[in-house]
């Protein structure tokens, strides 16, 4: 059961509210549970990582995951010419896919601590 409130709902996705890093962890779960595709997850990653004020260091544990994540955003392309040409930088969906995964993993465990 849940009630409307001006700030969401009472039941749902309280819990993200409070963990280190929750908008964070919705969107790359959102991504690897098949919710958005690659592409939306990219510019939503990007956008939410470079206009969040509240960003931590990449000194901080958190800051470290959050901006692992941005690297590979930052370098995943469709493009095969571009992959082909410095497949040492860019990366594929798979890769990209893979990787949320593990820092998804991490940021949960992160929260437990």
């Amino acid at each position: 059961m849940s009630f409307d409130r001006p700030f969401g709902r009472i039941g749902e996705g309280t819990r993200l509210r409070f963990m280190r890093g929750g908008a964070y962890i919705k969107l790359v779960a959102a991504y690897v549970m098949g919710e958005i595709g690659a592409s939306e997850f990219q510019a939503e990653y990007r956008r939410l990582y470079l206009h969040d004020p509240d960003r931590p260091d990449r000194e901080d544990e958190l800051g470290a995951l959050l901006h692992q994540m941005f690297a590979a955003v930052d370098s995943f392309t469709t493009d095969r010419a571009v992959l082909t040409a410095d497949p040492e930088f860019f990366i594929t969906e798979k890769t990209l896919r893979e990787e949320a995964v593990v820092v998804l993993q991490k940021l949960r465990i992160l929260n437990r601590a």
